[in-house]
């Protein structure tokens, strides 16, 4: 392992992190979403991605690249943590804080999942059409 200025290579990754490959389902991907201590989206360029509203929607608090689609939706330390894209390091390094820093980790799932219910509830959304819907033929 090479050694990282950070002190991060006192932290060996290799039995926390596993690919699992195709899904069947999106429920099979919400159960790993509710297992996960971490989601990480880290992409150098992007729209929303629906991985992060999934993340999120699932409790699982996420590390995400200072993207500004992804500010539109997360503000850092209330519900997800930034990296500078391409930091490899501050990625590692926030990664690390929500895995240790159980405080941080329940209070940025417990705004995460309260973000998602005021922004992204489909079943919110749905009752909003249809109320609009009906003041137009009403």
């Amino acid at each position: 392992m090479r050694s990282h200025p950070s002190g991060l290579d006192r932290y060996d990754a290799t039995e926390a992190v596993q690919y699992v490959g195709d899904l069947p389902d999106d429920y099979a991907i919400a159960d790993l979403y509710r297992l996960a201590d971490v989601a990480v989206s880290v992409p150098s360029s992007d729209g929303t991605p629906l991985s992060v509203l999934e993340s999120l929607a699932c409790g699982t608090p996420v590390v995400l690249s200072d993207l500004p689609a992804l500010r539109e939706w997360v503000q850092g330390q209330q519900e997800g943590l930034f990296a500078p894209v391409g930091d490899v390091q501050a990625v590692g390094t926030a990664i690390v804080r929500l895995v240790v820093d159980n405080t941080l980790r329940r209070e940025l799932r417990t705004n995460g999942l309260a973000l998602i219910r005021q922004r992204a509830d489909s079943r919110v959304w749905m009752a909003r059409a249809e109320e609009m819907y009906r003041g137009l033929i009403g």
